[in-house]
């Protein structure tokens, strides 16, 4: 219960079984291990076991363990702190913390933190037996949080901070709650994953409440940006899941960027609000006029989710893009409410500060599904875009209530009243609004709504696809902006529109709303009410 330090600094070596850094309650521990050439090396950290623990890794400095807890008991308090990148004679060498043989855990019990900042570098090459390289926030009660910060400018030679997860996945709140925060040029690489395909989760568990940050970027020369760096978050070989059964947010915000090229075995990359009872937040934010960089999320090679069997929510506001450019076992690049009882809600907002970077979703590959099984509802407003693509075998790219039982809501609107750009939405494929199930597309307010494609029967439209299904779609306004008229616009550049086709369909065009189909079937119609 007494107080304790242990400095192995200027090249020293020190090699031990078990370090217990804080043992008993009401103890406190500190450990500096400083300058290039200074090691520990272990085989058991415990940082906090029952109390205040403090691990502080700086200059070029290394320590090396087996295995690696922050925060054992509920009584205790454990920060690990990387930092900073030792010059040795022009040969750089950044401090750093590896963890090589079972998973690490910040916040067992208790609060743990690590923090990596001004190039520090930490190698999570272990995993537990379910797969997982690095646990935020384990058990109930527990608050784990990790912070990735910074850039080093060495004598003009640059080193993101960072950690890199080669073998396992990443839980960001298990049953607790985990923050993870990436900013201002830090770099998180997860190329590991866990044994379901996974390499991502915020917000594993019923019950926990988590979050994931991506944010910010640096600048070496502030005055032309000919040197910058991208925050990043990459997922080389698992799928990300925010809100698996609990609650999670994540954030890519101030040119922030996220990259996910793995999947699970359902061809899925992406899952916001996977499970029944969990909610899943993803936010995409922001553009920077300076420098031409905007946040992204890109979900390459895979599908994405939104409301799987959970709620779910994507949010594109600020000029920030995302992009999924593959397709599950269904044909499906984007769903939006999988399954039944599922909530899934995609909203693409507002412009960057000029008309070069739009909020944007490209669905490459694939159809979109809104509302699959579940409910699903689609905004794209206040100068948004949305480019769809991709198409299904049907030559379908957007589906609007695909399966009886489920509710598709599509809304297409606003004119950005800055840069006066209207909200658009395009595809390659062509639009079904209630395919088995109730659809609704509405265009209003100086919205446009264009269709390059047509299905197998040769339809650009079709407003009641299967029957029982209910469709009802209304084109209307003209709004004015700054002295300038937009009308609203329905347009069909390739094959027929066909109001009614096995179930009753509702098309509703008013206050100078506009449709222009020119497009036909293969009998040179191109307009049917009731097939």
């Amino acid at each position: 219960s007494g107080n304790g330090s242990l400095n192995i600094t200027n090249g020293g070596n020190v090699t031990s079984g078990i370090g217990y850094i804080a043992d008993q309650f009401g103890s406190s521990g500190n450990v500096t291990v400083d300058g290039a050439n200074t090691t520990w090396n272990l085989g058991t950290l415990y940082d906090g076991y029952g109390y205040n623990g403090s691990l502080a890794i700086s200059n070029g400095a290394k320590v090396t363990s087996d295995s690696a807890t922050i925060s054992m008991n509920d009584t205790a308090t454990g920060t690990v702190m990387v930092s900073d990148v030792a010059n040795i004679g022009g040969n750089y060498v950044p401090s750093e913390w590896v963890v090589g043989t079972s998973a690490t855990v910040v916040s067992y019990n208790g609060t743990g933190s690590l923090a990596i900042s001004n190039g520090g570098y930490a190698d999570f090459s272990g995993n537990d037996g379910n797969g997982v390289g690095l646990y935020i926030g384990y058990a109930p009660g527990s608050v784990g949080n990790v912070a990735v910060t910074d850039v080093a400018n060495i004598d003009g030679n640059y080193f993101q901070s960072g950690f890199s997860v080669p073998n396992g996945a990443v839980v960001v709140g298990y049953n607790g709650t985990g923050n993870l925060t990436v900013a201002n040029g830090g770099n998180v690489d997860v190329s590991g994953n866990d044994s379901t395909g996974f390499g991502l989760y915020v917000g594993e568990n019923a019950g926990s409440t988590d979050t994931a940050t991506v944010t910010g970027f640096y600048i070496g020369d502030p005055v032309d940006g000919s040197t910058y760096y991208n925050t990043n978050l990459s997922l080389d070989n698992g799928a990300a899941v925010v809100g698996g059964g609990g609650n999670g947010t994540l954030t890519v915000s101030n040119n922030g960027r996220v990259t996910v090229d793995g999947a699970d075995a359902n061809g899925v990359g992406l899952y916001v609000g996977e499970n029944v009872g969990s909610t899943g937040n993803v936010t995409v934010s922001d553009y920077t006029d300076d420098f031409y960089l905007y946040s992204e999320m890109d979900v390459n090679n895979v599908a994405a989710i939104v409301g799987y069997n959970g709620n779910g929510t994507l949010t594109v506001a600020n000029g920030a893009g995302f992009t999924t450019s593959g397709e599950d076992g269904n044909e499906l690049g984007l769903a939006i409410g999988y399954n039944a009882g599922a909530t899934g809600n995609v909203a693409i907002t507002g412009a960057g500060p000029d008309s070069n970077f739009y909020s944007e979703i490209d669905v490459n590959d694939g159809a979109t599904a809104v509302g699959y099984n579940g409910t699903g509802t689609l905004t794209v407003a206040n100068g948004g875009e949305m480019y769809l693509y991709g198409s299904d075998d049907n030559g379908i790219g957007l589906y609007i209530g695909y399966n009886a039982g489920s509710t598709g809501n599509v809304t297409v609107s606003d004119v950005e009243p800055i840069t006066e750009d209207q909200t658009e939405l395009s595809l390659n494929g062509s639009v079904a609004v209630g395919y088995n199930g109730n659809g609704t597309l509405t265009i209003s307010n100086g919205g446009k709504l264009y269709s390059n494609g047509e299905d197998s029967n040769d339809f650009g439209l079709t407003i009641g696809y299967n029957a029982n299904a209910t469709a009802n779609v209304s084109v209307s306004d003209v709004v004015n902006v700054n002295g300038d008229s937009y009308q609203s616009e329905l347009y069909l550049s390739s094959g027929g529109l066909v109001v009614g086709y096995l179930s009753n369909g509702n098309l509703s065009v008013s206050n100078g709303g506009y449709i222009d189909t020119e497009g036909a079937d293969n009998n040179g119609i191109g307009a049917y009410l009731g097939y």
